[in-house]
C-alpha cells in the first residue's frame, strides 16, 4: 500500500520513496533519510517536553503544506501524529508513513472514507461513528492533537474519550455532537502555557462537529487563521525560513534503550517464515525506480522549484512475510 501511494507522490514536506526493490526474502524501500529523528524524539528531549509557539507554528505550518499536497492528490494521511514527522540533518521536517492513508477516487470524493482505523488519541470522534465515514476535517482534529501536543506535551483528551461513539450513526452524532466526548477546556497550568490565540485556534481545529471545525472546507483556511499572522509562508516553502531546532549530528537521534546501536543492527538474523506460492505473488511486481519515472527525477519543493531526489535517502528494509498495515495503529 505505502509503496503504490509513494510512487505516484514527490514533495518536499513528505518522506519521498526512491527505489524499491526485494531479494528472496525481504522488501526494500528506499526514502528519503531523516537523521534528526521523528518529531516524538525531538519534543522528549525538549525542555519541559514542550516547544515554543514559534517553534510549533513551523512544525504545523510544514504539517498542514503537506496535508494541502495530498488532498490535491485525493489522499487522506490519516495517522497524523510526532512519531509520524521526520526531522532531516538541517532540521526541516517531513510527513511520513502512508500505511494506513486512503486514496479517494477523485479530490471531491475525499468526504467518504470508511476506513476505521487510527491511533486512539488523535482520531476524531467521527472516525468511530457507526460506518466511520469521515474526511478532511477529520486531519484537522488531529492537527489540532497535533499542535496540543508540541506546546503542551500532552494530547488534549485521553485515548478513549470517543469510544462511547462506537455504534452511533453518523446522523445521531451530528444531530448533538457536544453531547459526546469532552469540551476541549484549557485549565490551571495550561492555560499560563498557551496565549488566549493559541487556545482558540486548537480549540477550533479540535471542534466536535466536523461541519463546524476549523478547516473542514480545506487546510487554507487553517493557514489564514490569525495564529498565522505574520508567518513567513514563503520562506517555509522555499526553505529559507530557518528551522527552530537543528538536529545533532554526533549522536543518533533516536530512543535506543539499553540496546548498543551495533547490536541492534548486527544481531543474529533470525529464521524467517517461508511463503507460500500464493503468498509471494502478493509482492509480483513490489519493484520502484524513481530515475525511471517520467516526471519524478526531481522533488516537487514548496515553491514548485526542482531537488535532487538522490539526495540523503535511506533504505527501509523487510522481511518478506505478509503484515498488517495497520500495525502499531490502533483499528
Amino acid at each position: 500500500r505505502e509503496k503504490n501511494f509513494l510512487q505516484t507522490l514527490n514533495y518536499t514536506f513528505l518522506c519521498n520513496a526512491h527505489y524499491a526493490f526485494q531479494d528472496d526474502n525481504h522488501l526494500y524501500l528506499v526514502i528519503d533519510i531523516a537523521l534528526g529523528g521523528d518529531l516524538r524524539y525531538q519534543l522528549n528531549h525538549a525542555k519541559n517536553n514542550q516547544f515554543s509557539k514559534e517553534a510549533a507554528k513551523f512544525y504545523v505550518a510544514t504539517l498542514l503544506l503537506a496535508l494541502d499536497y495530498l488532498h490535491g492528490q485525493a489522499i487522506l494521511h490519516r495517522d497524523i501524529k510526532p512519531e509520524n514527522v521526520l526531522m532531516d540533518a538541517k532540521g526541516y521536517v517531513k510527513l511520513t508513513d502512508l500505511g494506513i492513508s486512503w486514496r479517494a477516487p477523485s479530490v471531491e470524493a475525499l468526504e467518504e472514507c470508511t476506513m476505521s482505523s487510527g491511533t486512539h488519541g488523535y482520531m476524531a470522534p467521527e472516525v468511530y461513528c457507526k460506518k466511520h465515514i469521515h474526511g478532511k476535517a477529520s486531519e484537522c482534529f488531529s492537527t489540532g492533537v497535533y499542535a496540543h501536543e508540541l506546546m503542551l506535551g500532552k494530547r488534549p483528551f485521553p485515548s478513549n474519550v470517543f469510544k462511547g461513539i462506537s455504534g452511533t450513526t453518523r446522523e445521531d452524532f451530528l444531530k448533538n455532537p457536544s453531547s459526546y466526548g469532552r469540551t476541549l477546556q484549557f485549565s490551571g497550568e495550561d492555560s499560563k502555557i498557551v496565549d488566549a490565540e493559541t487556545r482558540d485556534f486548537i480549540i477550533a481545529l479540535c471542534d466536535r462537529d466536523p461541519r463546524q471545525r476549523l478547516g473542514h472546507a480545506g487546510v487554507q483556511d487553517i493557514m489564514n487563521h490569525q495564529w498565522f499572522a505574520g508567518f513567513d509562508w514563503e520562506g517555509l516553502k522555499n526553505r529559507t525560513l530557518a528551522p527552530p531546532v537543528v538536529p545533532r549530528s554526533d549522536q543518533a537521534n533516536v530512543d535506543t534503550g539499553d540496546c548498543d546501536l551495533m547490536d541492534t543492527f548486527c544481531m543474529a538474523q533470525e529464521e524467517l517464515v517461508k511463503l507460500t506460492a500464493e503468498q509471494q505473488a502478493k509482492f509480483e511486481g513490489y519493484e520502484f525506480n524513481t530515475l525511471y519515472v517520467r516526471g519524478r527525477n526531481s522533488v516537487v519543493v514548496g515553491n514548485g522549484a526542482p531537488s535532487d531526489p538522490t539526495e540523503n535517502v535511506a533504505v527501509v528494509a523487510g522481511n518478506g512475510a505478509p503484515s498488517d498495515p495497520t500495525e502499531n495503529a490502533a483499528a
